[in-house]
């Protein structure tokens, strides 16, 4: 299914407001424009000028000039020099004007009577040249840190730079340690007890989750994170994927003038390693970038299953099905990525990217099953399982910029492509000994299984604000997605001593999707009240296509989200938030894909290609508290989903079968209580605790299948600054029974420490710091039904010493005044705006 028709509107309506757009914008990209000799209007002027250093005449860029009227101490207006250290005022009346330059660590200096008139409406000053303060020239560290966690109209930002705990490690181990996630032992992440949740990387679907969502956590490195952002209702900007929000990683960008580079490497138990390099390179126009980043280790798995099934009206009355397995998976991955910045002129910047990330990774198990009726052994079975399974993910990214005269106002498009390939071997040896017959069975089976993988995303972001503090933001959004598996599964035969196909467990699926979206937000600010209110459409084209048996099942729907926020400020310290969103959650190809995965032949698991998008309303009222220093956040939150969205168990002739269903509806509602604190200056701490109650009703699915219970999780962390750039980190994690659809999830807990030292003048750390201090993070999951009940428990290699060295060759510091502003990731606006102080 591919709807070639709406990508070529789509398409040529991106075309055409680009056009639009940009030729309403033409005359401010080159600085130089209309706007540089007045504008359009004959009895108005402008000045320009370059600001240079006296210590090394370079060119002085973020440098702040400002505008006096001749002989008056009242500033009228203040600009910052742009990457070349011009500078530009624009639209002035005619008549006589001082300057004054202002930059860190130099002496200000002060340029009087610069005149434009009618026979000069625009005056250029040429060069100015600034000298270095005499008792200031030193780099000046500022001190202050950035708060652990912000807040936003429609998000929490919480700043992970910092985060001893999580070095050495990946990004599993950053969000892990975030209010209201959690992340269970496959890594599925879960942000107030819901898996579906969307996991963006600097705003947008990465390639790196490939064919699996998961892999996300293991191919970013901790110390390549500089926030995350946690956004439970969205704006109707972002795409409405993700039932319980969206989870925002974002990574650190060195751009900035000159070399740059950060590198680090860490060791731990069990055969981790990780190492990577960030290199960046900005002169005149260009910033260009590169970095690498590897992970190696091993982690050893057990689970142990329990089944007891109770049978009527038979010879045997209860049938037990006791199983553990333990095994080894190891893993390696290798990311690429380069790219470069490209400013135009003033007002127009182009990005463009590439990223490769090859995957290897292999498992080893045993699976051991004893089987007893009516608690007598009868069968009993060993399977070794060896799994190899390499990938690949090439993604393409560009992005252009247009910021515009006005502040605030840009123009962003963004296309990128991506694939990805992934084989997946497996082989099995199973010896099966019948106690009753005291016989033994040998089985060798194997598969092959290729997955094939590619993303198109085309994308417009317009940002257009009015007059008192109004601002409309709207824009189109494509995506097609195309996904091709090819399972092949073999039996050996010792008789003919040949590998036969089988057909009956082999199968091939194809998923297509494509998705068209537009939206349109509206914000404004007046007194004590801030607010915003979103509408995006949504046109949704899916096919799964089981190219085994020729069937097709096809799923168009057309969907409207709409998205509200409120925010009252009862004084500067207090604030009230208020907040709406509907949102979805479609079903993934690996849930839709009906082929049985006969990797435990007792327990298997088989996707559902009828599945239905599960859609939510989620309400969140908010209190926001600041002191000097501290802040509080409180939220009381309400969701109720249409189509759940479920794991579904049931069994057949001793076998467990593991699929997905709509169950009717849910409802969830609680508390979530978030502060941070600072005792003393040596001591940073922060806490937080979620308590929510869900209810959930399958029973279109099994008569009276309801379930409901309470669960609630806490979280807090300590850092001190024990000695002189020693700093000591603490956290832990506590989380309650929870309930699923048919069973109940039993509590758990673990705690982390770590330990950070600067060397080298800051420009270096040595870090420490071991996970799961006393081994306790364990899954356990029990579920029931009429006729048999299930105990589960899965543990992996979660106690590991790290140990870790980084080091920055320009090391991140701020200096004192405004002169030294962040350019924008993927693109900055190219400096050189005009910025009213």
């Amino acid at each position: 299914m591919n709807n070639y028709y709406s990508l070529l509107i789509f398409t040529l309506t991106m075309l055409v407001s680009t056009s639009i757009i940009a030729q309403r914008g033409q005359g401010n990209g080159r600085g130089e424009g209309r706007g540089g000799r007045g504008g359009g209007d004959p009895t108005k002027g402008g000045i320009v000028g370059i600001i240079k250093s006296s210590e090394t005449f370079d060119v002085v860029e973020f440098a702040n000039v400002l505008l006096y009227a001749n002989g008056d101490s009242t500033m009228l207006k203040g600009v910052v020099t742009n990457a070349e250290g011009r500078f530009f005022f624009r639209g002035l009346e005619f008549g006589s004007y001082d300057i004054v330059v202002d930059y860190i660590g130099h002496e200000n200096k002060k340029i009087k009577d610069v005149t434009i008139s009618a026979d000069a409406r625009r005056n250029r000053v040429g060069e100015i040249i600034i000298a270095p303060a005499a008792n200031n020239l030193v780099e000046v560290e500022v001190k202050a840190e950035r708060e652990m966690m912000e807040f936003a109209l429609d998000k929490k930002v919480f700043n992970v730079d910092k985060n001893i705990a999580a070095s050495g490690g990946n990004a599993e181990d950053v969000i892990k340690n975030i209010p209201s996630v959690t992340v269970d032992i496959d890594g599925n992440i879960s942000l107030r007890g819901s898996e579906n949740v969307t996991i963006l990387v600097n705003g947008k679907p990465s390639a790196l989750t490939g064919l699996d969502r998961r892999a996300i956590l293991d191919q970013i490195p901790a110390n390549t994170i500089k926030s995350i952002e946690v956004m439970t209702n969205p704006s109707a900007k972002y795409s409405p994927d993700g039932m319980a929000g969206i989870i925002n990683i974002v990574t650190k960008n060195l751009n900035r003038k000159g070399f740059n580079l950060k590198t680090s490497l860490n060791l731990g138990t069990w055969n981790q390693i990780d190492g990577s390099i960030m290199l960046n390179y900005g002169f005149k126009k260009f910033n260009v970038f590169t970095s690498y980043n590897a992970r190696h280790g091993t982690r050893f798995r057990k689970s142990i299953r329990n089944r007891t099934t109770t049978f009527q009206d038979t010879s045997y009355q209860v049938y037990q099905l006791l199983q553990n397995t333990d095994g080894d998976r190891t893993r390696t991955n290798h990311t690429f990525k380069g790219g470069f910045d490209y400013r135009l002129n003033l007002r127009n910047t182009l990005s463009a990217s590439v990223t490769y990330s090859l995957r290897d990774r292999s498992n080893l198990s045993l699976l051991k099953s004893n089987s007893l009726y009516d608690y007598e052994y009868f069968q009993r079975s060993n399977r070794d399982k060896v799994e190899t399974d390499n990938g690949d993910v090439l993604e393409y990214s560009l992005n252009y910029l247009k910021t515009f005269e006005k502040e605030k106002q840009e123009l962003l498009v963004a296309a990128s492509y991506s694939s990805s390939s992934e084989k997946e071997i497996e082989s099995f040896q199973e010896e099966i000994s019948d106690l009753q017959l005291n016989s033994l069975e040998q089985i060798i089976q194997g598969s092959n299984s290729q997955d094939k993988n590619s993303n198109m995303l085309f994308q417009l972001d317009y940002t257009h604000p009015l007059k008192d503090n109004k601002r409309i933001e709207t824009g189109l959004k494509s995506t097609l997605r195309h996904i091709d598996n090819d399972y092949q599964f073999n039996d050996f035969s010792f008789v003919t001593n040949t590998w036969a196909f089988n057909d009956e467990v082999s199968n091939r699926f194809i998923y297509d999707e494509q998705i068209h979206a537009a939206y349109v937000t509206f914000s404004d600010e007046f007194k004590k009240f801030s607010y915003q209110l979103g509408l995006r459409a949504e046109q949704a084209f899916t096919t799964s296509t089981q190219a085994t048996t020729d069937q097709a099942f096809d799923n168009d729907y057309f969907q409207i989200y709409p998205s509200a926020h409120l925010t009252y400020s009862l004084t500067k310290q207090q604030k009230f938030q208020l907040s709406y969103s509907r949102r979805v959650n479609r079903p993934r190809y690996r849930t839709l894909n009906p082929f049985a995965n006969f990797s435990d032949p007792l327990n298997i698991r088989i996707g559902n290609p009828q599945l239905q998008p599960e859609f939510v309303n989620s309400y969140e009222l908010g209190f926001l508290q600041f002191w000097e220093k501290g802040t509080f956040n409180s939220s009381i939150f309400y969701k109720r989903t249409e189509g759940l969205l479920s794991r579904f168990v049931f069994e057949e002739d001793g076998i467990l079968y593991r699929t997905w269903q709509n169950a009717n509806n849910a409802d969830s509602y609680g508390i979530e209580l978030v502060g941070t604190y600072r005792p003393a200056k040596f001591w940073r701490m922060n806490a937080n605790a979620t308590f929510y109650r869900t209810v959930i009703n399958g029973d279109n699915l099994e008569n009276d299948l309801t379930n409901a219970g309470y669960l609630w999780m806490a979280r807090f962390s300590n850092t001190w600054t024990v000695w002189k750039n020693l700093d000591l980190q603490l956290n832990g994690f506590y989380r309650s029974r929870g309930v699923s659809l048919q069973g109940e999830m039993q509590p758990f807990y673990s705690f982390d420490f770590g330990v950070s030292k600067s060397i080298l003048k800051k420009k270096g750390k040595i870090t420490f710091r071991i996970s799961d201090i006393f081994n306790t993070r364990r899954f356990r999951i029990n579920l029931a039904e009429d006729n048999y009940e299930l105990d589960m428990e899965f543990r992996r290699q979660s106690r590991i010493a790290y140990i870790g060295f980084s080091y920055s060759l320009n090391p991140e510091k701020r200096k004192r005044g405004r002169g030294n502003r962040e350019r924008r990731s993927g693109g900055g606006n190219g400096g050189g705006d005009d910025m009213d102080f």
